[in-house]
């Protein structure tokens, strides 16, 4: 049977992951590596998951300390200790050895926040413990971002979810930089947006819409029976109309 690895935050990342988890995990192994908040969300729905704090053979006592020391005011609800400890303290450590020194990590952290984290050995072993013929990833950065790197450099297909509206967050960086061998997108203008602004070829993106936006129109229509348009108003390119809810949606940008 072959083997899917999806990498995910929580958030908007995770909802789209595990409606495709329940539809992959028919006909292939598949593992969620739940990052950060995506565990809590995983549990309620009852998918199972790893997560940075399952890999206990990683978490030296030096980077427990890291963890420690970078979790001390800790109040994440969503997000168990003992998980915000190994996360933390494993992509702090890989940024101290690509920095040189502690002070310089812990300065460059203080500065620019956690998107400075690039956890590749970290999640480059777990790629290697799990042995996907497959990656899949939503577009964050950091341990997302990393992983993509890691199956591009060791020659694993993989996949990157654009689960925004707007590519400038992180389907536009792994387009430039050719990080995945597919990119999945909701609508024409967001990939034709990926299209025009880098040189990734354009039958490597690809329209699937999202299950995130797709439930929001089924439950509206499930519960209310309104006569009138609804009008979405946004501030970035969405499509005009969707062929499923031509009386239930009006776009304007």
């Amino acid at each position: 049977m072959k083997k899917i690895l999806l990498v995910c935050y929580g958030g908007g990342h995770v909802k789209i992951m595990e409606p495709l988890y329940r539809s992959l995990v028919e006909k292939y192994k598949v593992t969620i590596l739940a990052l950060t908040t995506a565990g809590k969300y995983l549990e309620t729905k009852g998918v199972p998951y790893v997560n940075f704090s399952t890999f206990e053979e990683l978490l030296t006592d030096e980077i427990l300390g890291y963890g420690e020391l970078l979790t001390k005011d800790h109040k994440n609800s969503l997000m168990p200790k003992k998980e915000a400890v190994a996360y933390m303290g494993l992509s702090f450590s890989e940024l101290v050895e690509s920095t040189g020194t502690f002070k310089t990590a812990m300065d460059t952290l203080n500065k620019n926040g956690r998107s400075v984290f690039l956890p590749y050995k970290t999640v480059g072993y777990i790629i290697e413990k799990f042995s996907p013929d497959l990656v899949i990833t939503t577009n964050s950065p950091r341990a997302e971002l990393a992983t993509l790197q890691y199956a591009k450099s060791n020659n694993i297909p993989s996949i990157c979810i654009n689960d925004n509206v707007w590519i400038e967050s992180g389907a536009k960086f792994v387009a430039q930089n050719d990080l995945s061998d597919l990119i999945c997108v909701l609508s024409d203008e967001v990939r034709n947006s990926i299209v025009k602004e880098t040189n990734y070829p354009e039958e490597r993106v690809i329209v699937t819409g999202t299950p995130v936006f797709d439930r929001l129109k089924e439950l509206s229509t499930n519960i209310v029976k309104n006569p009138r348009k609804t009008i979405v108003l946004a501030d970035c390119d969405l499509p005009s109309e969707n062929a499923r809810f031509q009386d239930l949606l009006e776009i304007r940008c």
